[in-house]
């Protein structure tokens, strides 16, 4: 389904870990650049259709309490000349803001102005869906 050499999918995995106050550790776990704007780069997975995809997941890790998702983010641009231009699922922080404006939860379709609700699904559903249940936009 992917395009890019085993080798670039490791390269293209970082992690970023951080110990809070509290004992808690917020770990970072980022493939491939942090927006796809559609620069002209390589930090991108690339399915064999040509799409790119990059993604951020933020779980926390209290010292005696389980696990946590804080967020994630994943982007799937398809080629250029497709319709939407891309797609993005988002799980926000859920601190703050107006749940009616901005769901913690949704998904953009081609506009960063679009945001329509969506289930909230781990990161391993996510990126199912971006490698196998989104084609690409018919012609």
């Amino acid at each position: 389904m992917l395009s890019n050499s085993p080798k670039e999918i490791i390269d293209l995995l970082q992690r970023a870990s951080e110990e809070r106050a509290d004992g808690t550790r917020a770990i970072q776990i980022f493939g491939g650049a942090t927006m796809d704007k559609g620069q002209a780069t390589d930090e991108f997975f690339v399915r064999t259709d040509g799409a790119r995809i990059s993604f951020g997941v933020s779980v926390l890790y209290p010292p005696a309490a389980p696990s946590t998702l804080q967020a994630y983010r994943f982007h799937l641009r398809y080629p250029e000349g497709s319709n939407p231009t891309y797609i993005r699922i988002d799980l926000n922080r859920g601190i703050g803001g107006d749940a009616l404006m901005e769901p913690r939860s949704h998904i953009h379709v081609g506009a960063e102005s679009l945001r329509f609700p969506a289930p909230m699904m781990t990161p391993l559903e996510v990126l199912e869906k971006c490698l196998y249940g989104l084609p690409l936009p018919p012609a």
